[in-house]
């Protein structure tokens, strides 16, 4: 068993959490917000026009969402890498 793990293998490759294992609550709202985000994201299955500055296109809007979807997830994570980033910094 790892460091940190709260999970055992009893070798049938099935893997068991032992009692004390709680999800954080960050873990549990993002786990239900994938959720429903991709439930939200794969019911519209219809064609849209997207005009971006001076393109335009006709895409599925399943697409287009999923586009903004994981935009938006890979913009709040570098912006939460540097947060983190800037509070880890010696203070002169």
């Amino acid at each position: 068993m790892a460091r940190g793990d709260n999970s055992r293998d009893d070798g049938d490759g099935v893997r068991e959490f032992e009692e004390g294992y709680k999800p954080s609550r960050g873990l549990v709202i993002g786990g239900i917000s994938l959720v429903v985000a991709v439930v939200f994201i794969f019911s519209n299955t219809n064609d849209t026009e997207v005009q971006f500055l001076f393109w335009s296109a006709t895409v599925n809007l399943w697409a287009a969402l999923l586009l903004a979807v994981v935009l938006g997830l890979g913009g709040g994570y570098f912006l939460g890498r540097r947060r983190r980033a800037r509070r880890e910094e010696p203070q002169p």
